[in-house]
């Protein structure tokens, strides 16, 4: 289920270098995180950095139909650590205590974490068969790094309340 999940993030953008990108700049990037962090804490009772790890990734877009005016989007999973199976990585990364898997293909998280020595971090406790559906937000933005989706649009509202240094200009 989390491959299908990254699956279907990845081919939601096609793969392109970061070239003529205006990126986030870093503290809006880490308090995007931050924010992210913190409305995961508000839902699920398993937030110790020991118990989960973070999947930072972010894409040039290329569907003007399905997004339009977006040039770039980042995603923020996260996921309990004893529901990680298949999870495909070659380097693993520290932000702050929380463990990260990069597919950061325009360096956006880059000045933000660190690379540590490999571990293994794929523990699945459950059964074969029960679906686990890990937290998930995307972030797509335009030319001018202003947010202008947000997924899941349910938690627009909690955002926009905690966003101090970045703009959300999305329509509803």
């Amino acid at each position: 289920m989390i491959n299908k999940l990254l699956l279907i993030f990845s081919l939601s953008f096609i793969s392109c270098s970061a070239q003529n990108i205006r990126t986030i700049q870093k503290s809006s990037i880490e308090e995007l995180l931050n924010v992210s962090l913190e409305l995961y804490k508000s839902q699920n009772s398993v937030d110790s950095s020991k118990d989960i790890f973070l999947i930072l990734s972010s894409k040039k877009i290329n569907d003007t139909i399905g997004f339009k005016d977006a040039t770039y989007g980042i995603g923020i999973t996260i996921i309990e650590k004893r529901n990680a199976k298949n999870i495909i990585y070659k380097k693993l990364y520290k932000y702050k205590s929380y463990l990260v898997v990069s597919e950061d293909s325009l360096d956006v998280f880059k000045p933000l974490i660190i690379q540590i020595p490999y571990q293994n971090i794929n523990n699945q406790k459950i059964p074969d068969g029960i679906i686990y559906d890990p937290f998930n937000i995307s972030f797509m933005f335009n030319e001018k790094s202003e947010i202008i989706y947000l997924y899941p649009t349910s938690k627009l509202s909690f955002f926009k309340k905690r966003l101090k240094n970045t703009e959300i200009i999305e329509d509803k």
